[in-house]
């Protein structure tokens, strides 16, 4: 690899080297200068410097952007680059990616190809995707071709760099559309897709919805997320991880009663189906709805009682509704049957907890950490066994694993917030509950940890 700092416009105007990819990811256009990267005659240098099979990629973004400014940006970059390529990433990024010579739809069976090698699985797999799915989860982002690059674009501001009209109409829109409104126009496209992606996509399973699903959900698409786990359930209505990235979706976009009334009207369609039954209970006591939940997981029970998942799911219920009496005897049936599951462990510690038994729920519970770190709940759990009885470090370092091990979970950081106000560090504190509240904006006991921890700093404003 050989670095180069400098300019990136200049250097593609001065070299004489050629090359086989090049990648502009510039800054928001509504940065001083960065317009100019987004002109004809910048793609026109990008395109005088790839070789005769080369491919320009250039970022765009979809949030903060009018859709004259967007269209401008794809009309201006097709101008050059007519045979163009639009993937959407998620509900923020816009990718466009031309080919200097030749069709572009046959050079897209070269992402299956490549995929296969080995390397892209791989780089996948830490976006969230299944082994297997790579090329699927790739190729499900398409967005259109040349004639859906010309259909968006269609009669936009081709920008020049005589005429960057970009330059001052992309900072008065920051804050005008949403994120997804856009996007929801580039989906609206539905293109015919070309034969190397329809004969991927096509016959693709519900695992590959589902992982598909999880890809969206780390990056934070909550409503393509939900789609594709959607997808995933008109195929098989029986896939648990499925059924839970519906909610995870749905509540990420801030929407959980349209998970559960999907998943009602399913459990009402089969009233046989274990999984959506143990969903259902999930997000009825995610929502507060303890009874509801209960009779929705005693019902799974009923249907599968050799299936520790079913079990361990009442158990949640209960540990969420603070009934340490009515889950003891759960828990402990849970640890003799399946000892080897870490949650039966944890919903032990969490009973011991809720009786009162501090010092026997950190010893399960640390026991549990130490041979499962990456339990984010089993160390939250120990984090708040630890400031019970005012062991500091123990509960901070705990607080802090839980929030490494699961960075969406509102109640860790409430529960750190609250231990950080408790020593005197109300500036931290207040960035917690902050974070908590970011996760789950009606949070009542981070609303309550943030308004203490600002009238301490107000206090002591140091």
């Amino acid at each position: 690899m050989r670095l180069i700092v400098g300019d990136g416009r200049s250097h593609l105007l001065l070299t004489p080297r050629r090359y086989d990819v090049i990648v502009s990811e510039p800054s928001n256009p509504w940065m001083a200068g960065v317009a100019t990267l987004f002109t004809r005659e910048f793609f026109e240098a990008a395109r005088a410097r790839l070789k005769p099979d080369g491919l320009l990629c250039q970022w765009a973004h979809t949030y903060d952007i009018s859709p004259a400014d967007l269209q401008s940006i794809v009309r201006t970059f097709a101008s050059v680059f007519p045979q163009g390529t639009m993937w959407l990433i998620g509900e923020g990024d816009l990718l466009l990616v031309g080919a200097r010579d030749g069709e572009i739809a046959p050079r897209l069976a070269a992402v299956e190809h490549g995929c296969r090698k080995g390397g892209a699985s791989s780089l996948m797999a830490t976006l969230g995707a299944a082994d297997g799915t790579a090329a699927f989860t790739i190729l499900s982002l398409y967005a259109g071709g040349p004639r859906e690059l010309a259909r968006y674009a269609d009669d936009a501001l081709i920008q020049t760099d005589d005429r960057t009209a970009l330059e001052y109409s992309a900072p008065a829109a920051i804050y005008g559309p949403s994120v997804a409104e856009n996007a929801v126009a580039i989906r609206a496209l539905r293109p015919e897709l070309p034969p190397p992606i329809r004969d991927v996509t096509a016959p693709a399973s519900d695992a590959s919805w589902t992982s598909l699903g999880a890809v969206q959900l780390k990056a934070e698409a909550y409503s393509f997320a939900y789609d594709a786990f959607q997808q995933a359930l008109s195929l098989n209505s029986r896939n648990a991880a499925a059924l839970a990235g519906l909610s995870d979706a749905a509540a990420g976009s801030r929407r959980p009663q349209k998970a559960r009334e999907w998943l009602e009207a399913l459990a009402a369609r089969e009233p046989d189906n274990v999984a959506v039954r143990v969903e259902l209970s999930r997000v009825m006591a995610a929502a507060g709805d303890f009874q509801g939940a209960i009779e929705e997981s005693s019902a799974a029970l009923r249907l599968a009682p050799q299936d520790p998942r079913v079990a361990e799911q009442a158990a949640a219920v209960l540990a969420d509704a603070g009934d340490g009496d009515r889950l003891a005897p759960l828990a402990d049936e849970l640890a003799a049957r399946f000892p080897d599951r870490p949650d039966a462990r944890y919903y032990r510690a969490t009973a011991l907890f809720l009786r009162g038994r501090t010092e026997d729920a950190v010893t399960v519970s640390r026991q549990l950490v130490d041979s499962q770190p990456a339990h984010a709940r089993a160390q939250n759990l120990l984090g708040a066994a630890c400031a019970t009885l005012g062991r500091t470090d123990c509960a901070r370092a705990a607080f802090e694993a839980s929030i490494r091990a699961n960075p969406r979970e509102a109640s860790t950081y409430t529960n750190l917030g609250a231990l950080l106000l408790q020593t005197g560090d109300a500036r931290s504190a207040a960035e917690s509950f902050a974070e908590a509240l970011t996760i789950d904006p009606q949070s009542a006991s981070a609303h309550n940890g943030l308004a203490q921890a600002r009238a301490a700093l107000g206090a002591n404003p140091r």
